[in-house]
């Protein structure tokens, strides 16, 4: 794993930028052992690859603001997360996380608010070959790419199951990725940065009148 650095302009790398849920520091920690058990277990590159998320959608290229007063306002209190079993989406691995469907409807207020003009998202997610995108967003931790796995059946089996994990606050960030190896091995070379973020809390209990 490689965060942005400074890269010759002549080897320009393919690049996307994913909205995500990053975790509070000790969910990565637990999410990182997981990772680091793929890696030095079954030598897969992927699972270093990147820094602990849950993937929300993949953008058209642009600059992003998840700092903006209305869009803070409909996403900016976190909801509750749980994390439990490995299940495979497209092939890839992720950790199965549990939010009462509250997933897919801050994934949807970040499209009406990011990606506002349907017409323009489309033809600039079609120039910019979304459909090569490097994983699916799924409601899950990414952990790792197949590489050269049929299927993640046997890792399944062997991998300790962490959970559950719970936790009530994370940030927002779009993340720029960038591979500079061909897209059906994007880990095998490639850097990451934040360029966004936003931190999400679960807004305090309101104490009960006497």
């Amino acid at each position: 794993m490689e965060k942005a650095g400074n890269r010759s302009h002549l080897n320009q790398g393919r690049e996307h930028l994913l909205a995500a849920i990053i975790p509070p520091s000790n969910i990565s920690r637990q999410i990182d052992l997981i990772r680091e058990r793929l890696f030095s277990d079954y030598c897969l590159v992927s699972a270093a690859a990147l820094p602990p998320f849950i993937p929300l959608l993949f953008l058209p290229p642009g600059r992003y603001n998840l700092q903006g007063v209305q869009l803070k306002k409909k996403i900016g209190k976190a909801f509750s997360i749980t994390a439990g079993h490995y299940r495979e989406c497209q092939g890839n691995l992720f950790l199965a996380v549990d939010s009462n469907g509250r997933y897919d409807c801050l994934k949807q207020e970040l499209k009406n608010h990011l990606l506002a003009d349907a017409v323009e998202m489309a033809g600039a997610m079609e120039k910019a070959g979304a459909h090569e995108a490097p994983f699916p967003c799924t409601e899950g931790f990414f952990l790792a790419a197949p590489e050269g796995l049929a299927d993640f059946s046997k890792v399944i089996k062997n991998l300790r199951t962490p959970g559950p994990l719970h936790f009530s606050s994370y940030s927002l960030a779009v993340l720029k990725l960038e591979s500079f190896s061909h897209p059906g091995e994007w880990w095998q070379n490639s850097r990451w940065e934040e360029t966004t973020y936003l931190n999400c809390r679960k807004p305090p209990k309101r104490a009960s009148q006497p």
